[in-house]
């Protein structure tokens, strides 16, 4: 998941149903980068939020129900390191995934 830091958070949304509608509220955000989605598997305090970033230079690696990426994306490498899942990851360029598919940061 991204962290926030140095005011790169944007938003924060709660009772978000899924990380598509994350992403879709991330891609209606003129300045958002990133999103993170926390589903039902995350801490009460987090579940169900959407939190938009404008950048996602620190990433938490240690992440269990999360959700995370860029607004738009066609490919992503898939690295080795779990993190919760991350969709176009580009850090790590070990293996191409095919279009669409989940990739694990």
């Amino acid at each position: 998941s991204c962290y926030p830091e140095g005011g790169n958070e944007l938003e924060h949304y709660g009772n978000v149903t899924s990380q598509a509608e994350c992403r879709e509220l991330c891609q209606q955000e003129q300045n958002c980068t990133f999103f993170t989605y926390y589903d039902e598997n995350h801490p009460t305090a987090l579940q169900s939020s959407c939190f938009t970033f404008s950048d996602c230079e620190m990433k938490n690696k240690d992440c269990r129900g999360c959700f995370s990426g860029p607004p738009t994306c066609s490919s992503c490498p898939t690295p080795s390191a779990n993190g919760g899942v991350w969709y176009c990851q580009k850090d790590d360029e070990d293996e191409e995934s095919k279009e669409n598919q989940k990739c694990f940061y």
